[in-house]
């Protein structure tokens, strides 16, 4: 089960995933979701970790900036995610997974891991990957990376109460 707690004005989820394998995950997440992860893999969406391939930060900043600009917010600058490719990927503090339908993007995020937690620290997807469930599959690989990693926690982040379908989403894993 996640775990829901509203701190002041944001909402915080975190889920325990230790000793959860794959299999145990394409269990827990329920029918809806895993009809879900199905349809995306059917329309030949795949999931790609690709931190270290060369342009891996312009390619997410790409897709950011057309979600942000989407959603009528600013993008961070390109030199921010440059900046925190360099100073996370030689850890391993960092990586970026993409949804890839052939060879482009149409979903990526960027999972950030501190201690025993994987954190899923920024979003993106085009309208193309919404249509084809590419969230979904992303967030299933996310979580499935994390646990295989052996990690104990995987962090949804925090956002505003008034982000309903955001936290509808998350909340259904």
């Amino acid at each position: 089960t996640s775990d829901l707690a509203r701190r002041d004005h944001w909402v915080h989820s975190r889920m325990p995933i230790t000793d959860l394998t794959r299999d145990a995950l394409w269990e827990r997440i329920g029918n809806k979701n895993r009809n879900m992860v199905r349809q995306a893999r059917k329309s030949g969406l795949i999931a790609v970790c690709t931190t270290s391939e060369p342009g891996a930060a312009e390619r997410w900043h790409a897709l950011h900036a057309q979600t942000q600009h989407r959603l009528g917010v600013p993008p961070f600058p390109l030199r921010f995610f440059t900046l925190m490719f360099e100073a996370l990927a030689s850890s391993g503090g960092i990586e970026l997974m993409e949804i890839r339908n052939r060879t482009a993007p149409c979903a990526a995020t960027l999972l950030l891991f501190h201690r025993d937690t994987c954190i899923y620290g920024y979003s993106a997807s085009s309208v193309e990957g919404q249509r084809l469930r590419a969230n979904d599959l992303m967030l299933f690989e996310a979580i499935a990376l994390a646990a295989e990693r052996k990690l104990s926690w995987f962090d949804f982040g925090s956002d505003s109460p008034s982000q309903q379908s955001l936290l509808f989403f998350k909340s259904k894993w």
